[in-house]
């Protein structure tokens, strides 16, 4: 019964029949009946694939066999075990019960087993690739079995050698073979399932030999037998696989995903883990190279799926492809998090594996998703570094390069030397050449987002030769491919963006040109939107997109749609550090990205608040100013910006504010890299002024313009309160002001601007503070204060930085007595122990600012290029090297890792509110404080004298403890200030950044 249930493939019921029998036997001390259920129970655990009990049960076969002499069950427990530990590749303990079987078989003259174990001993060296000694033994097996009959064994010998000719590329002999197989006369099934292995074979050869209809009608043999005689599932599964995979090569998708859905669903019912996660990678592939945009979903189900297979059974060659697959997935849906943690655990296994091919593809995504958001620098493969270089080699060699691509058919090479080319001529400005290479691309037809970028760059290389007919039409015929992208497609953005400012400049469908110009925006924020938290790569991407928003604010302005383009132009400010903000808070980040400002809000900013606004804005070279008071009527002026980087620069000279004395130099930035800085603004304010002309259609004399340029008159600040009409900030009825500033206006000290009618400050009058932007201010408004910390205040004065490295040098940090004693002196105004000196370590500050306080006060050493502070390494570091950056510096990433929930942080380092000006705003220590969740900043553009610094500190400190707001205590400072100090450049570097926050309590 139990033989009959087995046949049946009712295994368990089997095992059941055999363990009743077994269990008789037992009782009635019958040797002969324990080893028939014990050959039972074995037969049914190998067909049930479940080795280690199939194992288990052959031992007790074998010691019952011994104990009783009985050869014949020696022989089968011999078998089984060497079949079972061949399953499990465990090849020493297969070989060991080989060749005992060959013994044990030898002895008794059995050559009906002595067959069985030549095979068995063949299929061994098989898998171990000792192919000499498994021929060997199949041609034993193959001999013995002629001459006894064994029609059976013939033929799985056949199949093993045709199997194993293949392995070593010796396709004639392979295929002889397995043909020898398949024309043996068979009587019974169990005879023919030789038939499946052969045809599977013989599939596998013409594959590679690239006879794919030979080997498609192979392995459809394989499959017509297994489902004709039941048996060999498994083979199913890999012909369908193979079958799958060469529609793939044919590029039948279709069909390639219907055989390997087949091939799954086989590799379930057989339990076959390593084909069913082989069958999911070629799933997650089908999927993930369908234009079906919903098709992105299944690539990375299939894909997961198969890495959580692969491993569970530790197979880390198919685990590495699988993240391969995935990462492409996550690139094309900008799942960016869930992106680099593929790439990180696909390098290690690559690495593991020492498959360098991998290693660099894993570097080529990486390198790709950087060079999308413009993080160039970061590229580190070759692949994508060639593409965004000059060629250095020769137009005559870059030809031969792509004859040679031509030549061999390889479109990714052809591909590549036609963009090599095109960065060449390009480069020469060599525009028309430059247009050929991007027309011969496009007829590659390589794909949708390749053909877009070949229609926006034709178009703006036409515009560029003035030839802008030719430049409307590339744009016109890109318009099919465009509205077939997905709005996160990066090329998207700037195709309409070309687009609609061509329209603008020729003056022609300003409705069209300002509907592409929406469109720009709306794609390039698909893409922001899916970044996430990676908030370099939003900075980054911003500084390529900030165009999308500029053509459309000024087309809106011309339109007199005014308040439509203030929104717009405060829309791509601080976007990044809005989404911080809003997610430290526990906001919801779609929200935040979805919901964007309404003029509405703007109007109730002012009503409910008793502040006016100043809002100013470069779009490239424009100044744009905005003021809105209590009254809530918006005034809107305008004036080219001829000069304005000039002018800050001039101011600073005039104020003198590079040659303090008596100051500790708390700011380890080099001055040749602060005036690399400056020089980088102007270049790029340079670079965009030829574009402006054309795009804004704008002078002095038309529009609303006041008329204002930045022609000098007087003192510089005097010339920058008319520039920056500060008149209209006196007008207003509050107190206070909050400016929202741009570029260069980030290092304008407001507070010293004085008006040349009464030379008075505007310090003296109003009370001022900034914001990065409308929609972080109102930002202030809408989160609760009780989120905010009330833990004790965090003052750090003069960390012990000693000897250190620092860009890969030794240097010896000094120390700063000026900065010891104001942290002290500030301790004693706010009632709490500082942390000086060697206590002021790295660590120790990182856990006091996850711990919660309400202030923190920092005096130290910072660097405005990199956005760092220095602060003490811990004494385990110290005591074993010297310390390396990581080990003293506090940089951006870990304060907004920290979630730094203070009421005010304050920041007494030289130039500590100066930082890198990108198109999100200023990229400094600032920005990171209020990032991680701190409502108020206090910092400066200067360095100031010691003694100043220490009176400015403890009277804002003073009017702080006394109750009053940010705002007002940096007002009364400066004025108490100007009684001592009567030149601006001792009071006047001191800002306030964010809300105009009222300490509590301390």
């Amino acid at each position: 019964m139990g033989h009959a249930l087995s046949f049946l493939d009712r295994y368990d019921d089997a095992i059941d029949c055999g363990k009743k029998c077994l269990k008789i036997a037992q009782e009635i001390d019958g040797a002969e009946g324990m080893m028939m259920a014990y050959n039972l129970i074995m037969f049914a655990y190998t067909d049930m694939q479940k080795y280690d009990d199939t194992i288990h049960y052959a031992h007790k076969l074998l010691d019952c066999a011994m104990k009783n002499n009985n050869q014949k069950g020696m022989i089968d427990a011999c078998l089984y075990l060497g079949r079972a530990h061949l399953a499990l590749n465990q090849y020493q303990d297969a070989t060991e019960y080989g060749q005992k079987c060959i013994g044990i078989a030898r002895e008794i003259k059995d050559r009906c087993v002595e067959v069985r174990a030549y095979l068995l001993m063949g299929r061994i060296y098989d898998a171990l690739s000792d192919y000499h000694n498994a021929i060997i033994y199949c041609k034993k097996c193959i001999e013995l079995a002629i001459t006894i009959g064994d029609k059976r064994a013939e033929a799985h010998a056949y199949s093993e050698l045709g199997d194993i000719y293949y392995s070593l590329e010796k396709y004639d002999d392979a295929i002889s073979n397995c043909n020898k197989c398949v024309h043996i006369d068979k009587d019974d099934n169990e005879e023919k399932t030789a038939d499946v292995n052969a045809y599977l074979t013989l599939g596998e050869v013409y594959r590679c030999l690239e006879k794919y209809d030979e080997a498609i009608q192979n392995y459809k043999q394989c499959i017509d037998i297994v489902n004709r005689i039941g048996c060999e599932k498994n083979a199913v599964a890999k012909a369908c696989l193979r079958i799958g995979e060469i529609y793939q090569t044919l590029k039948q998708y279709n069909d390639a995903l219907y055989y390997a859905k087949k091939c799954m669903d086989m590799a379930q019912e057989t339990g076959g883990k390593m084909m069913e996660a082989q069958a999911c990678l070629g799933l997650s592939f089908y999927y993930l190279i369908s234009e079906d945009e919903k098709s992105i979903d299944n690539a990375i189900r299939y894909g997961k799926k198969c890495l959580d297979i692969s491993q569970e059974i530790g197979h880390k060659k198919t685990q590495m492809y699988g993240h391969l697959l995935h990462t492409r997935a996550y690139i094309d849906s900008l799942q960016l998090n869930e992106m680099f943690q593929s790439i990180d655990a696909g390098m290690m296994i690559a690495s593991d594996l020492g498959d360098k091919e991998a290693t660099e593809k894993f570097k080529e995504f990486r390198s790709s998703l950087y060079l999308r958001v413009g993080l160039f620098d970061k590229c580190d493969a070759p692949s994508v570094k060639e593409l965004l270089e000059v060629p250095s080699c020769s137009e005559d060699e870059l030809l031969q390069d792509l004859d040679q691509a031509v030549k061999t058919c390889d479109k990714t090479k052809k591909h590549r030397a036609f963009i090599r080319l095109y960065n060449s001529y390009l480069s020469k400005k060599e525009y028309e050449k430059s247009i050929n290479c991007l027309e011969q691309l496009k007829e590659m037809d390589l794909d949708r987002s390749v053909n877009l970028f070949c229609f926006t760059e034709v178009g703006n290389l036409y515009q560029l030769m003035g030839q802008n007919d030719m430049a409307l039409h590339s744009f016109k015929q890109g318009l099919t491919t465009a509205e077939s992208c997905p709005d996160t497609d990066g090329y998207l953005s700037q195709f309409y963006h070309g687009f609609g400012q061509l329209l603008y400049i020729l003056d022609r469908k300003l409705n069209l040109a300002e509907q592409y110009l929406r469109k720009a925006m709306r794609c390039f924020e698909a893409i922001f939107t899916a970044l996430g938290s990676l908030d370099e790569f939003k900075i980054s991407i911003f500084d390529q997109y900030i165009d999308s928003y500029k053509p459309l604010a000024i087309l809106l302005i011309n339109g007199k749609r005014i308040e439509e383009a203030l929104l717009v132009l405060d829309r791509c400010r601080a976007r990044a550090l809005k989404d911080l903000m809003m997610s430290n808070f526990k906001m919801e980040q779609e929200k935040s990205n979805d919901e964007h400002l309404e003029y509405n809000d703007v109007l109730s900013l002012v009503s409910r608040n008793d502040f006016s606004i100043a809002f100013y804005s470069l779009p490239f070279n424009a100044f744009l100013k905005y003021f809105l008071g209590g009254e809530t009527n918006l005034h809107y002026s305008f004036c080219l910006n001829d000069s304005l980087q000039i002018d800050v620069d001039r101011l600073f000279d005039e104020m003198g504010v590079r040659e303090v004395v008596d100051c500790e130099n708390r700011s380890l930035d080099k001055e040749e890299d602060i005036q690399k800085e400056r020089r980088r603004c102007i270049e790029e304010h340079e670079e965009l002024n030829q574009a402006t002309a054309l795009l804004l259609n704008l002078n002095s004399n038309t529009g609303e313009s006041n008329g204002n340029s930045t022609e000098t008159k007087g003192s510089t600040l005097e010339d920058l309160f008319d520039i920056l009409e500060c008149d209209r900030i006196l007008s207003s009825k509050q107190d206070e002001v909050v400016i929202i500033p741009d570029g260069p206006l980030y290092k304008v000290p407001f507070p010293a601007l004085r008006d040349p009618r009464t030379g008075k400050y505007l310090s003296e009058t109003k009370r001022i503070r900034l914001a990065p932007s409308l929609a972080t201010l109102k930002h202030f408004e809408d989160f609760p204060t009780d989120q905010t910390s009330d833990g004790k205040p965090l003052i750090i004065g003069n960390p012990l930085v000693g000897k250190v490295m620092m860009n890969g040098k030794e240097c010896d940090i000094p120390r700063l007595p000026g900065a010891l004693g104001e942290a002290a002196e500030i301790s004693v105004l706010l009632n709490t122990p500082p942390l000086l000196g060697d206590m002021a370590t790295k660590p120790a500050v990182l856990e006091r600012l996850r711990q919660g306080v309400s202030v923190v006060h920092i005096a130290a050493h910072g660097s405005l290029t990199k956005g760092r502070i220095l602060l003490a390494a811990s004494p385990e570091v110290r005591a074993t090297k010297i310390p390396d950056e990581e080990d003293y510096m506090l940089t951006m990433a870990d304060v907004q890792k920290a979630q730094v929930r203070a009421q005010l942080v304050v920041l007494s380092c030289c130039h500590s509110g100066r930082g890198e000006i990108r198109a999100e705003g200023v990229v400094s220590m600032c920005r990171a404080f209020l990032a991680s969740g701190a409502r108020a900043e206090v910092a400066s553009l200067w360095a100031i004298d010691d003694d100043a610094t220490l009176d400015f500190m403890t009277s804002f400190y003073g009017n702080l403890k006394n109750g009053k707001s940010a705002s007002t205590s940096l007002q009364l400072t400066m004025n108490e200030m100007r009684n001592t100090y009567k030149d601006p450049k001792y009071w006047a570097p001191f800002f306030i950044m964010g809300d105009d926050i009222t300490l509590k309590p301390i």
